[in-house]
Order: structure tokens, then sequence, then C-alpha cells
């Protein structure tokens, strides 16, 4: 515990002192000759069925709730920087015997080109919520068909990195701050060079029987354009798990990985990394080496009216239910314009959590779907009808699972 928590704080020191940098690189730059401040909020208020919303053993867990989200947005570009603020506020009020929500979440974000060469890129989460309540934790929601993914010239946000699905079904508020910081260079028109810190601390209520724990990465990535088609490098991760309270278990991951992407056609792309994750765990009697595969794949196609993805992903990672996990996550998405007015989407997942590589034995598979239907009343009003399912199992608790119906209204204000 002393020594890792020791390498952690060295981690720690060195992803802070990181996201300053690129704040401190975009104050000292000038401003471009002109600038464009955008402003605005979403409202959105719905009207639920669950039966079973927090994937509990209750004997008539059966449940209609009533939810009302504030979602305001703040945007500033002058062309060479970009700074977003967002925030989301949501209640969700129980007809039956639970007790009322409330989920809050807010994200500064920032990108600045130094030069044509390099650009600079950060931002910062806070988030407070309670993950089987939280809609956005389950399902996006867009107005347009999804986009394949492209090269991030920011990190992701670590809450995405982590996607801990030990959380489901524990009924528990879970608060959050992330953070993440970016270098890109482009010494030519067909090499990138990219550094990435993230951290990203969790926090439990008491007694609840989930683990606060801590987490660092570090990365550094290259790729290079083959042709107008293929792209392949490589990336380097080293990444630190702490768990408080706790004498054994924490852990640090080394990850080599080999990157490719390919257009296959103007509509179709693929996306793949593969490699290995080199894990030291802290045990009772020493440390223990645990090697597992790790990667990620996408194959993704993008039509006129539709998109539909298919993605995969192995990682390793600290989670709240205790452990650092080997966890393995495949999913689909498709999404398409009915009518000028009306867009589908659906979307499935299945994803299984290892047992901890020290000091437990519960291993955890989860099973989510979703449908959606949204039209568009006007340029500032849509209605949308939902349906989800969500499945959940271990060897402490029964198959546990919830099926949603939802039916709401969102309506738009200012010009974001």
């Amino acid at each position: 515990m002393r020594e890792t928590g020791s390498r952690f704080g060295d981690y720690f020191k060195a992803g802070i002192w990181t996201i300053p940098a690129a704040g401190f690189g975009y104050a000292a730059l000038p401003a471009p000759a002109y600038a464009d401040t955008q402003s605005g909020a979403t409202l959105t208020t719905s009207t639920a069925f669950d039966s079973n919303p927090f994937l509990g053993v209750n004997n008539d867990p059966e449940v209609a709730s009533f939810r009302l989200e504030v979602a305001p947005t703040i945007k500033h570009s002058d062309g060479v920087s970009e700074i977003a603020l967002q925030a989301r506020v949501e209640h969700v009020e129980y007809a039956g015997t639970y007790k009322s929500v409330q989920n809050a979440s807010v994200t500064i974000s920032g990108r600045h080109r130094v030069d044509a060469r390099t650009t600079l890129a950060a931002n910062v989460s806070v988030v407070s919520n309670v993950s089987n309540s939280d809609l956005n934790a389950l399902q996006p929601t867009v107005e347009e068909p999804l986009q394949p993914p492209q090269a991030p010239e920011s990190p992701p946000p670590p809450d995405v990195i982590l996607n801990d699905i030990t959380l489901l079904g524990r009924q528990t508020r879970r608060n959050a701050v992330t953070a993440g910081a970016s270098v890109v260079f482009q010494p030519n028109r067909f090499d990138q060079l990219t550094f990435a810190s993230n951290v990203s601390l969790q926090r439990y209520r008491k007694n609840s029987g989930l683990n606060d724990y801590n987490f660092v990465s570090h990365s550094l990535a290259f790729s290079r354009q083959i042709n107008d088609k293929v792209s392949i490098g490589g990336m380097y991760e080293e990444s630190v798990g702490d768990f408080k309270y706790t004498r054994f278990g924490d852990a640090h991951i080394s990850s080599p990985q080999l990157s490719l992407k390919a257009r296959l056609t103007a509509q179709l792309v693929i996306n793949a990394t593969a490699g290995a994750s080199i894990t030291r765990v802290v045990t009772a009697t020493g440390k223990l080496n645990v090697t597992a595969f790790a990667g990620s794949g996408s194959v993704c196609y993008r039509g006129a009216r539709d998109n539909f993805c298919v993605d995969a992903q192995r990682q390793v990672i600290p989670t709240a239910l205790g452990g650092i996990r080997t966890q393995t996550s495949l999913g689909t998405n498709y999404s398409v314009k009915l009518s000028s007015r009306d867009t589908l989407q659906s979307g499935t997942s299945y994803s299984v959590a290892s047992a901890p590589l020290v000091g437990g034995t519960t291993k955890l598979e989860t099973v989510r779907m979703f449908g959606r239907v949204e039209r568009r009343l006007n340029e500032r009003a849509r209605i949308h009808v939902a349906t989800s399912y969500a499945n959940s199992s271990d060897v402490t608790f029964a198959k546990r699972s919830n099926i949603q119906a939802l039916v709401g209204l969102t309506l738009k204000f200012g010009r974001v």
C-alpha cells in the first residue's frame, strides 16, 4: 500500500501539472481578431415506468416516476481557441416508496491551436449521480444520426474510459471529479504524436459496500497516415489505481498497444487497437503480476440517412465493487432518420467484469438495450418515446432486470 500510494502521488502530481499547462498556454497567446459566443439550454420533462429501477430484490419494485432536467451550455470560439461549459441537473420523483433522486454534473472543456502543428486541450468534470436512475448513463440522446469515431484532439472523459459496470444495482450515490489534458503535435501531414493525462477521483457513501479509489493514467500515442484510407500507430499507457482504506489491491498497469484505422469505403470505417495490460497488484505477500489481452475495435457504417456501429473493448480497470478487474464489453448502436422530423435510435451492450485479480471471486455480467423514437415539432421543441432493458447478475444475487418505458418533451432555448 505504501509503495503504490507513493507511486500514485507521483503520478497524481504529474497529471495535475499537465492539466494547467494547457490552460496557461491558452491564456498566454493573443486572441484572434474575431470571437463568437453561444449560449443556450434544454429543458426536458418526462414520465416513466420502471419494473425495477434499482435492480433490487424487492417483492414489489414497480414504480412510475416524473423527471425534470435542465442542461445549460455556453461555448466560446475565436477561430483558434474553443472553450465550453456544460452543466446538467436532474430531479427524479418516484410515485412509490423510493426516495427522490437528484443527479448533477458540470464539465469545462477547452482546446487551443498553438500553431499549425500543435494543439492543446483540457477538460474538468464534476459528477454526482445514482447510476441506475441516470438515463444518460444508460443511453445517448442525439438529434442526428450517430457519427463514426474520429481521432480525438482532446482526451476522452475519464468516466468513459472507466465505465464501471459494477455500479449497476447498487443504489448508491457516486461523487466523482475527473480531469484530462492532452498535447497533439503533427510534425508533418502524415504523422501525429499525442500525449494525454487523465485523473479520476471516485467517492461513495460510507458503509455502502463500495470502494473509494483514485486513478491516474498517462499515455503517449503515435500514428502515421499511410495513404488516404489507412493509418497505423501505437500507444503506451502507464496508470495507477489506488484504493482508499484498504491495505491491498492497489495496482500499477502498463499497456502497450498497436492501432489501425482503415476507411474501406466512403461509408465504412474500421478502428482497432490490440496489445496487453501488464498489471502489478499489491498483495499480502508481495506483488502479483498478471498479463491480459487489452484492446478495442469498432466497425462503423455511415450512410446518407443512417449510421450503424459495432464496438468492442477489453481493459483492466479499478472498480467500485472492489479490486482491479478485467472488463470486456461488446455493443451496437444504430440510428436512422425516418423523415425530416423523425429519428429512430437503438442500441445493445453486453459487458463482463471478471473477479478481482486479487482477493475476490465475484464476477459480474450486464446486458443493456434501448430504443428511442424522436419527433421534432419545430426548431425549439421535440418529443420522444423510449424503452430500455437492463439486466445484471453475479454469484451474490439472483439475476435482476429492469424494463423502462418513457415519454418526454424537450424544449430548446438559445443558440446552442
